[in-house]
């Protein structure tokens, strides 16, 4: 592809004077060594309408994209797609994301055209002419050390969401941002606070969905120094000044496993097909009802009840623009991490159809709960670990970790074989047909159909005389299954 572009540079400059640069993460993609995932391209030196003329009269198919506020187009070359921009300067007009005056400027140097850039290392060119990496700003040598750099701090200040863009590239390339925090102010958090949420929520995309492991614990690094600076996210304050009982957590506050349970929950998402966002989210907000909870109670500390406390999961969720469907899933898996072996299977089956109702399986719990079982430093380690195993060896047992049970028949079935309307009873014989299912005494749809015509059964279930006590099916009627 870079081949078929330096053919098209050189035919653009040969008959316009222009000069084509390919910009942004292209650039730095090329000397990581990485495969180039969006080529953005500059032009220098010609009228945006000079270049839209030049591509119709030699029969480029190109569009303007017609939602930006200075010239962009957007056309194919080898049925690539790239996009292409022209030199500009950008003044802020308000405190939106949006709100910027742009100027195209067609003369203007690199350099200069570089300073609206975000981070030396997106600042850098590719002259498709001569081959030449443009890198006034020296991000070559950020890369090579791990460090981010601000470009230019005023033109930095001027776009709030930079804050969150240099969490997801500390995240995704393990930089030092140490730089980045000192170019940040109070005015600008301000303003992040106050922009629309979708945009936050993409940079927190990007921050999980591309981070390394590493870099994933550096950008929780980044955000929790931000809290405690800024208040930007408080929680992560507040959980960071939380300790733990040293019996149960020798790793220390509450974000420090935190930190640890995110890893883990990094690791299982990467081996399977998992949603690692809804990992992510679990495992950050697993906790922060600890930061109310927690107490001391007969010499020691406790947080009993913690997965219950959800108001400032839910503002930090809501802040950071979470879709409704997802918080409702974090919230649910937040709610259910403290469950264990114990649980009576019955329970177990009606969380599973609980979760599969929002999306969920249990296998999502018990990537969060192997993850904070795992995300503690404490002597008891392995019991901890036999016993999520032994939850998980139930669970498989149960055949519910991936989803609920087959539901074998529904109400026609069971108005068509009594001949009853569809009324409460109707319901009551449905679950109780399926506690049968549960514990092994119907497997297959003829097997239940069979049981809905013996007579003294039918009598039985309809009365409600067969139920679950405490996880044993009980029969109130003798019946012998």
């Amino acid at each position: 592809m870079l081949e078929k572009l330096k053919i098209f540079a050189q035919k653009l400059n040969k008959e316009t004077g222009s000069i084509l640069v390919l910009v942004g993460g292209a650039v730095r993609d090329m000397i990581t060594g990485e495969s180039i995932k969006d080529w953005d391209l500059e032009i220098f030196d010609i009228l945006p309408a000079t270049f839209q003329a030049w591509l119709i009269n030699n029969d480029f198919d190109f569009k303007i994209e017609p939602n930006s506020k200075f010239p962009v187009i957007r056309m194919k070359i080898d049925g690539q797609e790239l996009e292409i921009g022209f030199p500009r300067t950008e003044n802020k007009t308000g405190s939106k994301h949006s709100d910027f005056e742009i100027t195209v400027k067609p003369d203007m140097s690199f350099e200069d055209a570089s300073l609206r850039r975000d981070f030396a290392m997106n600042a850098m060119g590719f002259n498709l002419l001569t081959g030449e990496i443009l890198d006034p700003h020296n991000g070559a040598d950020d890369l090579e050390s791990k460090m981010l750099t601000v470009v230019d701090v005023k033109t930095f200040r001027e776009d709030s969401l930079r804050i969150l863009r240099a969490m997801q590239f500390v995240s995704r390339f393990e930089l030092n941002p140490s730089n980045v925090f000192c170019a940040i102010n109070q005015n600008m958090v301000n303003e992040l606070k106050a922009l629309d949420p979708t945009s936050i929520w993409q940079e927190f995309q990007k921050m999980i969905n591309k981070g390394t492991t590493k870099g994933i614990e550096m950008a929780l690094d980044f955000l929790v120094a931000l809290s405690n600076n800024f208040e930007l996210f408080p929680i992560f304050n507040r959980m960071q000044h939380t300790e733990q009982n040293e019996k149960h957590h020798a790793e220390g506050n509450v974000f420090n496993h935190t930190k640890l349970v995110v890893e883990h929950c990094k690791k299982f998402g990467d081996n399977h097909t998992a949603n690692k966002t809804l990992l992510f989210l679990s495992a950050l907000c697993h906790d922060m009802g600890k930061v109310k909870a927690t107490k001391f109670k007969n010499g020691k500390l406790v947080a009993y009840g913690h997965e219950n406390i959800n108001d400032e999961m839910f503002e930090f969720l809501e802040d950071i623009g979470t879709p409704k469907k997802m918080t409702l899933q974090v919230a649910q898996l937040v709610k259910s991490h403290m469950l264990n072996k114990d649980m009576k299977s019955l329970k177990w089956f009606k969380l599973s159809e609980a979760f599969e109702k929002i999306g969920l399986t249990l296998r999502d719990f018990l990537a969060v709960k192997r993850a904070d079982t795992l995300g503690r430093t404490s002597a008891n380690e392995e019991r901890k670990m036999n016993n999520f195993n032994e939850l998980h060896e139930k669970l498989k047992n149960c055949k519910i970790i991936d989803g609920t049970l087959p539901k074998l028949i529904n109400g026609d079935d069971v108005q068509r074989l009594l001949k009853i309307p569809a009324c409460e009873r109707v319901c009551r014989i449905l679950q109780q047909v399926r506690n049968l299912q549960y514990f092994g005494k119907v497997l297959t749809r003829d097997n239940a159909l069979l049981w809905l015509r013996l007579p003294k059964l039918r009598k039985a279930i309809e009365k409600g005389l067969i139920y679950m006590v405490d996880d044993v099916l009980v029969d109130d009627t003798n019946l012998i299954f």
